[in-house]
C-alpha cells in the first residue's frame, strides 16, 4: 500500500501542483519540484526498510515521515505558492494570534501573543522606510528576548534538542536582519508581502511545530 501511495503522490498531487505552479508562473517552480523529488526519495527509503521494523517501529517511523516531510511541505512550501497568488492586504489581514497556537505554557504563550502584536504593527506601519524600520527593530528586539527566554526554559527542563532549536532561532533572526538591509532596495508593497510571508511561514511554523515539540516533550517526561 505504501508503494502504491508513492505512485499516487507522484502522479496525482505533485503533478497537479506542478501544473498549477506553471500556470501561475510561480518563480520557484524548479526548487519546489526538487522538494517533491526529495520527498519521494525519502518515501522509497522508508519503504525499503519496512521489513526490518516491528509494527510499533513502523508506526513511529511513518508518523515521523508524515510530520517531517508531508506536514512541513504543506505548511511551508505549499503556503508560499498560496501567498504568491494572494494580495498583500489579504495576507496581512489573516496574520494574528489564533487559539490553535496555544501550547499551554504561560510564559511562551504570552510571548507568542505579543510577537504577533508587534509583527502586525510592522505590517500595518505607514508606508515609509523610517516607520517600517522602527517597527522592524521592535520586532527584532522582542523576538530576540523571546528566543532567550525560550532557550532558558529549554535548559531548565533539559530539553534534548536544544542545540537544534537554537540554530533555528539564529536563522530566524538572521533572516529578519536581512529584511531590514533589503528594505531600501525594494518597493514597499513588495517588501510588506515578503515580510508577511516571513512572519506567517517562520513564526507560525516555529510555534506550531518546533515550540510544540518542547512542550510535548516536557509533558511526556514530567517526573522522569
Amino acid at each position: 500500500e505504501l508503494k502504491n501511495s508513492k505512485v499516487i503522490i507522484k502522479k496525482s498531487h505533485f503533478k497537479h501542483e506542478e501544473a498549477y505552479m506553471q500556470k501561475v508562473s510561480y518563480p520557484k517552480l524548479a526548487e519546489h519540484k526538487e522538494e517533491h523529488e526529495l520527498i519521494l526519495k525519502e518515501l522509497i527509503n522508508f519503504v525499503s526498510h519496512l521489513n526490518d521494523l516491528s509494527i510499533e517501529e513502523v508506526e513511529k517511523a511513518l508518523a515521523d515521515f508524515i510530520q517531517i516531510n508531508i506536514v512541513h511541505h504543506i505548511v511551508i512550501e505549499d503556503k508560499k505558492i498560496s501567498f504568491w497568488t494572494s494580495k498583500t492586504e489579504d495576507i496581512i489581514s489573516h496574520i494574528g494570534w489564533k487559539e490553535f497556537y496555544y501550547l499551554g505554557e504561560p510564559l511562551i504563550d504570552n510571548e507568542h501573543k505579543q510577537l504577533f502584536i508587534v509583527a502586525k504593527k510592522a505590517l500595518e506601519a505607514k508606508d515609509s522606510i523610517l516607520n517600517i524600520k522602527v517597527c522592524l527593530k521592535e520586532l527584532y528586539e522582542y523576538m530576540h528576548k523571546h528566543f532567550k527566554d525560550e532557550e532558558e526554559f529549554m535548559e531548565k527542563i533539559s530539553y534534548p534538542d536544544i542545540e537544534h532549536h537554537k540554530l533555528i532561532h539564529h536563522k530566524v533572526l538572521e533572516d529578519l536582519d536581512k529584511f531590514v538591509q533589503e528594505l531600501s532596495k525594494d518597493k514597499l508593497k513588495n517588501f510588506k508581502k515578503k515580510l508577511a510571508l516571513f512572519i506567517e511561514i517562520w513564526l507560525v511554523n516555529h510555534i506550531v511545530h518546533e515550540d510544540k515539540k518542547i512542550v510535548e516533550w516536557r509533558t511526556k517526561n514530567k517526573g522522569v
